[in-house]
Parts: C-alpha cells; structure tokens; sequence
C-alpha cells in the first residue's frame, strides 16, 4: 500500500499544479490538503456510525482520494445525450393555408374622373390674324376646276366646297355615263393644269354620290391644340380616351 503524503512531502510539491478531470479545475497543493482533510473526517464519520467497517487513513494516499473522487463525482460521469422525440411522418398534421380570393363582385371599379378641367391656360392661342377662307376665291376656283376636267370630257357640277386649314374638298356629282375611274386617273393631270402641288381624288365619297377633290389652300392654315379642346364636340365626349388630332374637312 502506498505511503499517506506528509505534511514535508505536500509542501516540496507546492509549485506543482494537478488538473483535476472531473470538471478541468486547477488544482494546487493547497487543495489537495483540504481534500485529504474532508476525506479523514467523512471516514471518521463513517466507521462511527458503521463499527464494522473500519477505513485505515493512515493508509491513503493522494492517488487513492483523486480515484475515488473521480468515481464518485457526478460531473465525472459521461453526459449523455438528450433523447430526441421525433415526429414520424404519420404524426404531422399539415394543414394547406387557405387563399383568402377576392370576387370580382367585391372589386371597386375606379371610376373616370369626369370633373377635372383641363388646363388650357398652358397652351397658346390660335392667332387672331390666322388667314379665313374666302368663299367668292373658291367659287372661283371650283368654275375653273369644271373647266380643267370638261377638257378631258369630264362634266358635272360641284355640289359644295368644304374648305380646311390645309386643303379644299369640292364635291363632284359627275354627269349621267361618266365612269368613276375615269375621273380617279386624273390626278396628275388635274395638278398640272391647276398648277397645284398635288391633288387627291376620293371616288366616291363614302357615304355620298359624289367625288371628292382636294386641292391644296394657297395659305395654310396651322392648327392649335387650343382650339381642338375647347371645341363643344371634345367637351360633349364623355370617353376618357378622347383625343384630338385635328380638324376634318368632310
């Protein structure tokens, strides 16, 4: 049995340091004596209460107190893992969100604005000096566009002259047995004795017994955006899609 550490032999090995392995607590020398004592006196209570059984301390030794310390130390024990309870597959009860839809009897439609005035005061004017048609100049111009087409024996009569900010349209009611396509292949011919730049044959107007000729104003006539939305027609429209292009001359 090996030899019970003296107080001269704990005292040479005061720099040594232990490492206890039950909890990884530094242990100095000074300890170990505190640990000897508190098992002296936990063996003398035990052979008090137990007569039989009967521990020799003079017998134990520093290695003996560190084995059973380590035997008895609960933090000395392996921890065991925690047990993980599972769900199996069956046991899941996963239930699908619900879609909350919204009916299209709840939607509210927007509705168009129907009170909003424009502002016209950012956009300019027509010109007060914009050039007016002269009825007594297109009548004039409607007898020789009469004599032009009866040279290349075409006749008729012009029902009426709708003139625009850019071109003139005369209404030809041909004579009995003129054929339509005749008068259309005139136009080449109509702009060089009319001394025009080009002229655009519509036969027949739709909707009409009649031919359309539009012939090019001597003084255009430039359109305003102005003008085109403070027309009645626009702010009669209830589309909210309206748009203004321009003026027609039909």
């Amino acid at each position: 049995m090996a030899e019970a550490p003296t107080p001269a032999t704990l005292s040479a090995a005061a720099t040594e340091v232990f490492k206890f392995p039950s909890d990884g607590e530094l242990l100095t020398v000074a300890k170990l004596e505190q640990m000897l004592a508190e098992h002296e006196k936990k063996a003398a209570d035990a052979a008090e209460s137990t007569p039989e059984l009967q521990i020799d301390t003079q017998d134990t030794s520093v290695i003996d107190i560190f084995e059973e310390l380590t035997k008895e130390s609960p933090a000395a024990e392996k921890a065991q893992p925690a047990s993980l309870n599972l769900a199996q597959p069956a046991d899941l009860n996963v239930q699908p969100a619900s879609l909350n839809l919204v009916q299209p009897a709840d939607l509210i439609l927007a509705q168009p604005i129907l009170d909003y005035d424009l502002p016209f005061n950012l956009l300019e004017q027509p010109a007060d000096d914009a050039p007016q048609p002269d009825m007594e100049a297109l009548r004039a111009k409607a007898d020789l566009l009469l004599g032009k087409l009866r040279d290349f024996n075409v006749d008729g009569t012009i029902r009426e002259i709708c003139p625009g900010p850019v071109v003139t349209l005369f209404e030809l009611e041909p004579a009995p047995g003129i054929k339509i396509s005749k008068i259309a292949n005139l136009e080449n011919d109509l702009a060089l004795t009319m001394s025009a730049m080009s002229i655009r044959i519509i036969a027949p107007i739709p909707g009409k017994a009649a031919v359309g000729i539009e012939i090019p104003n001597e003084q255009r006539q430039t359109v305003k955006l102005r003008e085109l939305l403070e027309t009645e027609e626009f702010d009669k429209d209830q589309s909210p899609l309206a748009v203004a292009f321009g003026k027609d001359i039909s």
